[in-house]
Parts: structure tokens; sequence; C-alpha cells
């Protein structure tokens, strides 16, 4: 069942016995409740990865590009579902403004990719909305674009990642995938050479404030290396009460006696109810935290040393 911002504050404040069922609920104490709602998303996002959190993103690289920023003005990192890769369907020369593909939705905007047989790609967006075989380019080729040619279509690149879990290299997007080991941030800065180029071993992600920041060792080799990684998304915040958190509706009460707990103060409750609210608070975040993994195994070696 769906819920709202609104519902959890309504259930909070009766929990702290500040609203009554049948009186209206104050304007005053509902924004406060607000603030303090989101106040707690932003303490669970920060103490738990939670599954639903984890969403898979494709780093389009560049050749000999050391590092790649997320968030506010991204480089070409999208999530994967949002990312179209398809292939020409036929040779594009110089100046052309449309080329021809295995048909795909694309809308007015959408950025696009061409590779063209320079080995770079030519970056436009799409001056007409299709969902056919033609798509219409804002730019120009610079240069000719063979049959076959890879090319990409997005809509929007991700948000600052709080978080990346793991991540692989392939050398095209249709390549196998090459497992990736997370640097350090000292391991990273203390590479003697970071222009190197090659196949994409190591990373390191420094998530900063307003955009993070990708680090990769060696640098990418060709345009058309792709790095696909798992990230912990932020949650979303609440601005309006009808808003629905972002949480699964199994969270929905517990999110409510987390709520109850941190305004008991603010209301003056009882010491009494402060200590059996914790505690049901407590009882509920440990069962949905409980819940909320994906079942890995855990495995244990022995080594013996003579």
């Amino acid at each position: 069942m769906a819920t709202t911002a609104l519902n959890i504050i309504k259930r909070a404040l009766r929990l702290v016995r500040v609203l009554d069922r049948n009186q209206p609920l104050q304007a005053e104490d509902r924004n406060d409740a607000l603030d303090s709602l989101n106040e707690l998303v932003l303490w669970l996002q920060t103490n738990y990865n939670h599954l639903w959190t984890e969403t898979q993103a494709i780093v389009l690289m560049e050749q000999g590009k050391q590092f790649y920023t997320m968030g506010a003005n991204s480089d070409r990192v999208v999530n994967r579902d949002d990312l179209r890769s398809r292939s020409l369907s036929a040779a594009a020369i110089t100046g052309a403004t449309s080329i021809t593909v295995a048909a795909t939705n694309v809308l007015l905007g959408d950025k696009v990719g061409v590779l063209l047989d320079s080995g770079a790609f030519h970056w436009t967006t799409a001056s007409l909305a299709s969902a056919g075989v033609t798509i219409t380019l804002t730019d120009a080729l610079p240069s000719d674009a063979a049959s076959s040619n890879t090319i990409y279509v997005y809509t929007d690149t991700i948000q600052r990642p709080l978080r990346i879990v793991n991540a692989q290299f392939a050398y095209r997007i249709t390549d196998s995938e090459i497992p990736l080991d997370p640097f350090s941030r000292d391991e990273y800065f203390n590479q003697p050479d970071k222009t190197t180029q090659g196949s994409v071993s190591q990373y390191y992600y420094s998530p900063q404030l307003n955009s993070g920041v990708l680090y990769v060792w060696p640098t990418a080799q060709a345009n058309v290396n792709v790095m696909r990684m798992t990230y912990i998304r932020p949650l979303v915040i609440a601005l309006n009460n009808i808003d629905a958190p972002d949480f699964p509706d199994e969270w929905q009460e517990t999110l409510a006696y987390l709520l109850a707990v941190r305004l008991m103060d603010e209301y003056g409750l009882e010491q009494d109810r402060q200590a059996m609210l914790k505690q049901k608070a407590d009882e509920l975040l440990s069962g949905n935290m409980a819940f909320d993994n994906d079942g890995d195994s855990i495995k244990v070696e022995v080594y013996r040393y003579y």
C-alpha cells in the first residue's frame, strides 16, 4: 500500500500524544515534523546501505581521461536503464544531420553520441523526438561514420553517488567484463604515472559535496571503453507532505516510530513513554535491517603456517 510523508507524520505525532485522531493537524507541527522526517532520512542514508538504493550505471570513458565527475555538471555517467546503445544501420558522411539506426525511442533534447571513423565520439542532442530508425541531430557530423559504428542515446546523467559498491571494465559495451579493484585515496595519488593508458583495473571514488569524482587507473585506452558500476544513490527527500517516502512499504511503521523518537524530547514526553517508543523503534529498525540484505554467503578460509 502506498503511503505519504503526511501519513508517517500523523502516526508519529499520535505516538508522542500530540495529535488526536479527532483533531486537525496544526501547520506548525506538520512542518516541523516534515523537517525532522527529512533529517531522519539523511541519518538513515549515512548510517546504512539499503538494497533499493543500489543502482547500476555505465561510465562512457574517454581515452586518457584520468577522472570523471558525477552529479552537478557530470561527465557522461548514465544509469544503465537510460542508456540506449545501438549501431549505425548505414554509413553517415561528413555534414550529415541525421543517422539511421536500429529502432529506438529518442526524446527531444536527448544526448546522442556517434562513434566516428577517427575513433572519437561526436556528441550532440536530438533535435526531434523519434520512435523510429532515424535520429535527427542538432549538430552535423564533423567527419564520416561507417555502418555498424556505435551510437549512444541517453536522457540525463546520474546524481552524485554516495558510494561505489563494485565496478567492472569492458573494452566495448558488448564485451566481457573485468572486475575492478578499489583504490584508497593514498594508493591512487601515490601512483607515479597517472596518465598510463590500458585496460582499467583500479578506481578510487571521492564523493565530495556537490559532484563526486571517480579516478581510474590506468586511463582508458580507447573512447569505446566503458566502466560498469553499482553505486549507492542518495535517498529522495520529501519536499511536500504528499510525497511518498523513498522506502519500501515494510518500512512505514519503522519510520513512524523513529520519527516519534526524534520528536519526543521536543514535546516533553514522559520518560516511561520515551523508553517504550525507543525500544519499539530499535526493534523495528533491527528487523528491517536484518531483512535488507542480499543474502550473501560468508566464506571462511583457514591457512596453516608451518
